[in-house]
């Protein structure tokens, strides 16, 4: 690990490094972008998918747009859902459940639409990791788009094989995606993280020494390898707070 063996306390403002867990937000222009296609999305009831790759800051800016704003319902894909767990995790983060679990999927999909119809103001659902979505979660979507899209948007969030996949398929004509396709208004692709961005994610976190931030730089490609180059030092740092106690 370059550095981490020559770890110098005054290179850092320990209260700010030391606080690491408390993941650091910077308005970066990926930033800027999500806050304004969700804002958009919200307000037209669009339909709309931002792709970018793994640590780009896209899900702590979705996860901060939620935390700001009302009626947005939030949720992440798990790969071991199956088509019934993923739509009824959706009608739970619009704030119901479903006491029979043994309802038909048309049903669940239905009772979000009916849920949200009956709830004042413009509603947002985020489904985010949607790269883990399988076929059928996917072709489903189509049948959410149109059970909400009378005051609610959706936003799909993934890594760009998730448009990939979805454009290949429409390639092949598979059964019901250029269908999909034509509810989804837009793929917005997120841009790599800046050097400049990167710099300051650093300073933020309490790196003071310039020569240090421009060392672990040359290895950090996006905002996530600044998080864990970041997690590093403070681990560091509390070793040597134990080992002076």
């Amino acid at each position: 690990m370059e550095n981490y063996n020559n770890f110098t306390p005054e290179d850092f403002d320990l209260d700010l490094l030391l606080n690491f867990r408390n993941k650091i937000l910077i308005e970066s222009s990926n930033f800027s972008t999500i806050k304004q296609i969700c804002n958009e999305t919200l307000k037209f009831s669009r339909m709309c998918a931002i792709v970018a790759e793994p640590g780009y800051g896209k899900s702590i800016a979705l996860e901060h747009f939620v935390g700001e704003n009302k009626n947005i319902h939030y949720m992440a894909v798990k790969k071991t859902m199956s088509t019934k767990d993923f739509y009824n995790k959706i009608l739970e983060a619009a704030g119901w459940s479903n006491r029979y679990r043994s309802s038909s999927l048309y049903s669940i999909i239905e009772s979000i639409g009916y849920y949200l119809a009956q709830s004042s103001g413009k509603h947002l659902i985020i489904i985010d990791e949607a790269g883990k979505l399988n076929h059928k979660q996917r072709l489903c979507l189509h049948d959410l788009r149109d059970a909400v899209k009378n005051n609610t948007g959706i936003i799909l969030a993934g890594p760009k094989y998730f448009q990939n996949e979805i454009l290949a398929q429409k390639k092949n004509d598979i059964e019901g995606i250029p269908e999909l396709l034509r509810r989804i208004d837009m793929f917005i692709e997120l841009q790599p993280p800046t050097t400049i961005e990167k710099r300051e994610l650093f300073k933020l976190n309490g790196f003071r020494n310039q020569s240090l931030i421009n060392s672990v730089l040359k290895n950090c490609v996006h905002l996530g390898d600044v998080y864990n180059v970041v997690e590093n030092f403070a681990i560091l740092a509390l070793r040597m707070q134990d080992n002076v106690e």
